[in-house]
């Protein structure tokens, strides 16, 4: 076998290996965007960007009363995600705007603060649903 020969074959390689990855990254975003359009969404790059705006619960945020010093609340608190806002063309990465459950005001946000989620998962061996905090 000449080298000629050989650096055909390989550059056929190269080429059908690159055709593969490209076919299967277009499929990949064909069913990504038929699954948006089974969601309502017909054009994807309407919902695409960050809204930086906050939610407008139509209430200003109060610190709640009873909470410990320095907490705005104790103990876990019931949200419920507003809306969904998708980040990226792919839809891979999305923000979820969440209100309390309960109605009442959100404390002014201090820098620092995080979330703790606390999730019922169901157990995949068909036992009781299992509690994480995370």
């Amino acid at each position: 076998m000449s080298n000629a020969t050989l650096v055909l074959l390989i550059t056929a390689a190269v080429l059908a290996q690159v055709a593969a990855i490209s076919l299967f990254n277009w499929q990949r975003q064909r069913v990504r965007l038929q699954a948006l359009e089974r969601q309502g969404i017909s054009d994807p790059e309407t919902t695409v960007g960050i809204d930086a705006s906050p939610p407008n619960l139509g209430v200003e945020p109060q610190p709640l009363t009873g909470a410990a010093p320095g907490a705005a609340w104790s103990g876990y608190r019931a949200f419920v995600a507003q809306r969904r806002v998708i980040e990226d063309g792919t839809g891979a990465v999305c923000s979820f705007y969440l209100v309390p459950a309960d109605g009442q005001p959100l404390p002014t946000y201090r820098p620092g603060q995080h979330l703790t989620f606390r999730l019922e998962v169901p157990d995949p061996a068909d036992g009781p649903p299992k509690t994480l905090a995370l």
